[in-house]
């Protein structure tokens, strides 16, 4: 049985007439960017797509990492906005030093100092996009040491 057939026989068991597939998460994810960007939907699909993606590169990340789990970095937020020249990624953590090393060597006063592993990270996003990625990785405080 084709595809097409499959479809149309799933719409027709369908009280509504609608198949199973018209109102998928994925289709819900996209016509909310296109309702909050006014992109068109390939664009938009393309976009929800490529976000999805690098959310899983960034999980990835934190798993390569012997013996480290998201909820050990403390990981709050992964944003991904994305420009006409350029894509931004932000992650927000408790403990980023844990998968991405942000300790400045005490020998080491000058200069941008940045982990190899965030490097990584960013030249396998740029990849993904085909284009260039800024990566901003942030501390935030972490609920549980936070009083109250």
């Amino acid at each position: 049985m084709s595809l097409l057939s499959q479809a149309t026989s799933v719409r027709a068991a369908s009280p509504q007439g609608i198949s199973v597939t018209e109102d998928s998460a994925f289709k819900r994810q996209v016509r909310a960017r296109m309702a909050k960007t006014g992109e068109k939907y390939t664009l938009a699909r393309r976009r929800v797509t490529e976000d999805a993606a690098i959310r899983d590169a960034v999980q990835r990340s934190i798993e390569q990492t012997d013996g480290v789990s998201a909820v050990e970095v403390g990981l709050s937020a992964v944003e991904v906005d994305f420009g006409p020249n350029q894509v931004r990624v932000t992650i927000r953590a408790a403990r980023p030093h844990l998968v991405w090393g942000f300790h400045r060597p005490p020998r080491e006063t000058e200069g941008i100092w940045r982990e190899l592993k965030a490097e990584r990270l960013r030249d396998e996003l740029k990849e993904l996009t085909g284009l260039p990625v800024r990566l901003d990785i942030f501390a935030v405080p972490d609920r549980q040491e936070t009083p109250g």
